[in-house]
């Protein structure tokens, strides 16, 4: 399973998915803010790919995710249908 999370922040809904994540699952963290990746990075999390990257500039194809998760980040998005 593939899981994309946009605007991951401080990494708390990410450090939960990888919980229930299967073995061979991977999670793309995203955020805007390279110090909240910085802050997010702090735990032990082998499965998860943190990038800097802007949810309204996504540089993967369409279908290359099974899932896609953000929690509070799509309000700070200035252009909230791009990002959708």
């Amino acid at each position: 399973m593939k899981v994309l999370e946009l605007a991951c922040g401080a990494g708390r809904i990410t450090s939960r998915f990888t919980e229930i994540l299967e073995k061979d699952g991977k999670i793309v963290a995203t955020d805007i803010n390279g110090d909240m990746l910085a802050v997010a990075k702090k735990g032990d999390q082998a499965c998860v790919d943190w990038q800097v990257i802007d949810a309204q500039e996504l540089p993967f194809d369409n279908g290359f995710f099974d899932h896609v998760i953000c929690q509070f980040g799509v309000m700070f998005f200035s252009d909230k249908l791009k990002a959708f």
